[in-house]
């Protein structure tokens, strides 16, 4: 039976309320071939929509919400065989469910009640659940798995560029092991299986490499951003104010940027040959674009083909 929707100020009501109603309808841990058929599906909420905002699961899946933006969310599911309301989730957090009875479920954002999602729950045994893939034309390159999940959670193509390569093997620079890896024009992905979602994609300090590599002695012209609001972090003594911390905040923040390395300064663009103020990152270099127009007023440098050029100078030139 439906559950009606009430104001996001009645959480604490709807969660008591809930609470009771779920009580007989505690996890399930599988066993056996039943466990074998689970899976994870990935449901990104960025600016206040839901991607994909209707998916098809088979039972004993996992779904994973993770919220991209910068203000809070949550997941209610009013209608469907099982009722539950998630905790608040900011910033970069994420809500787990699994879903243990077919059937169709309804739910939205308490917070943000245009955000709904429909989630239809299959049989138990679907058989082979192959993991998604899509090539791009762009640059004949395809992503696939975890490394799609990601992309698509993670920005997609604004945040992250096409892929420019496929999956292969590399060594890592920061710790020496060899994993996994794809990359793509403005990251490297690489793959953690050591770690639990949603530490088991990685990006490479890009940002880190680059500026190491132009600057060996430091970027000259630097000029700390001042304005107000602006926070300095203390791990790298570096500030970050303005456009520039708005953008960081509200595109991943530490775990998809990583630390100011760097202060504001001009420098010229390798790709078009003007000059841009920047800031470096340890996985990013933001460049101002105040010819555009907000959200395009900042962009990402692509340091994923930089890298890619310098470690593979005789590949051909993706596309």
């Amino acid at each position: 039976m439906p559950l009606p929707k009430l104001a996001a100020h009645s959480r604490a009501w709807r969660l008591l309320v809930l609470a009771l109603l779920l009580v007989p309808l505690a996890p399930v841990t599988f066993s056996g071939e039943y466990a074998a058929a689970a899976t994870e599906i990935n449901i990104a909420m960025k600016d206040s929509k839901l991607t994909p905002a209707t998916a098809t699961v088979p039972v004993g899946a996992t779904v994973i919400w993770t919220n991209n933006d910068a203000y809070s969310h949550d997941v209610a599911i009013t209608d469907g065989p099982e009722l539950w309301v998630s905790p608040e989730q900011r910033q970069g957090q994420t809500s787990t469910y699994t879903f243990t009875k077919p059937g169709t479920y309804k739910y939205y954002c308490e917070f943000h009640p245009d955000m709904v999602g429909t989630l239809i729950v299959g049989s138990p045994n679907p058989g082979p659940f192959p993991p998604a893939s899509v090539t791009f034309k762009e640059t004949g390159k395809t992503a696939r798995g975890k490394f799609l999940d990601y992309w698509n959670s993670h920005g997609g193509l604004a945040q992250q560029g096409f892929p420019i390569s496929e999956e292969m093997a590399e060594k890592s620079e920061t710790d020496g092991k060899v994993y996994t890896v794809q990359y793509f024009e403005r990251a490297v992905f690489e793959m953690h299986p050591e770690n639990k979602p949603p530490y088991d994609v990685l990006l490479s300090l890009l940002g880190n490499f680059s500026y190491k590599q132009k600057y060996p002695q430091g970027a000259p012209g630097q000029t700390p951003n001042t304005s107000a609001g602006s926070v300095q972090f203390k791990e790298t003594g570096k500030r970050v104010g303005g456009v520039f911390l708005t953008y960081w905040n509200s595109h991943g923040g530490l775990a998809q940027q990583g630390f100011p390395i760097s202060d504001e300064f001009q420098e010229k663009n390798d790709l078009d040959g003007k000059t841009y103020k920047v800031q470096y990152f340890e996985r990013a270099v933001f460049e101002m674009h105040p010819e555009n127009k907000p959200p395009y007023d900042v962009l990402l440098s692509q340091l994923g083909t930089f890298r890619y050029k310098t470690k593979a100078p005789a590949a051909p030139p993706p596309g």
